[in-house]
């Protein structure tokens, strides 16, 4: 039961660090360590049995930031502007850790209460709406610029419908062929009652596909 658990906890924190490292515009390795050690020192010091926390860390000191920017930059051999979309990343991340912390002195949780759930729902189905479109393009191998400000979802659907025909066909067969193999492995063995439980462990085809 133990390596079960502890499987599954290897292989959805690597495809999900290396997917929400993508979606923040960082390298993949970047989410490989905000999904292993905020959960690593939150087994420590946290108060709740379930460790389940963002696939965010933050850093409350400037110091540091610079410490590592120098790292980064010297060590790792990245580019200046790599470096920078870092820091910018980390003085976001420090920015949202002092309001995390502030509600936590004060003990604001409760304010959650009032968060109606045709809120919640609402703000869920829009984040994932502007996940898949920072992907589709990716998925259809289609070169799109990159738009920011009001009504930046539909310039950026223009442009992409605009430029369909320019679809790469090995990008889109192998999406394709991904998606088929994970709804199928997902369906017919992870999900199927009758193989399922003949398994020590769920079949990890994301991270499998990920890694192809």
């Amino acid at each position: 039961m133990l390596f079960t658990i502890f499987f599954i906890g290897m292989a959805y924190g690597l495809y999900t660090g290396m997917a929400y490292g993508l979606l923040a515009n960082l390298p993949p390795v970047y989410g490989l360590y905000t999904s292993f050690f905020p959960v690593f020192i939150y087994f420590f010091f946290g108060s709740s049995k379930h460790v389940s926390i963002g696939k965010v860390t933050s850093l409350p000191s400037n110091k540091l930031i610079h410490y590592m920017s120098v790292l980064i930059l010297h060590k790792f051999k990245s580019s200046p502007k790599q470096c920078i979309k870092i820091l910018i990343y980390l003085k976001h991340k420090i920015f949202k850790f002092n309001i995390l912390l502030i509600f936590g002195c004060f003990r604001l949780g409760f304010l959650a209460l009032f968060l109606s759930d045709p809120f919640i729902s609402g703000f869920t189905t829009g984040a994932a709406i502007h996940v898949f479109s920072s992907q589709i393009k990716y998925l259809f191998g289609v070169p799109v610029s990159f738009y920011t400000g009001p009504f930046k979802l539909i310039y950026f659907y223009i442009e992409f419908f605009s430029r369909l025909r320019l679809v790469n066909p090995v990008t889109i067969t192998a999406s394709v062929t991904c998606i088929f193999v994970l709804i199928l492995v997902k369906e017919g063995i992870n999900s199927n009652p009758s193989c399922k439980d003949n398994l020590p462990v769920p079949v990890p085809i994301e991270l499998i596909v990920g890694s192809i």
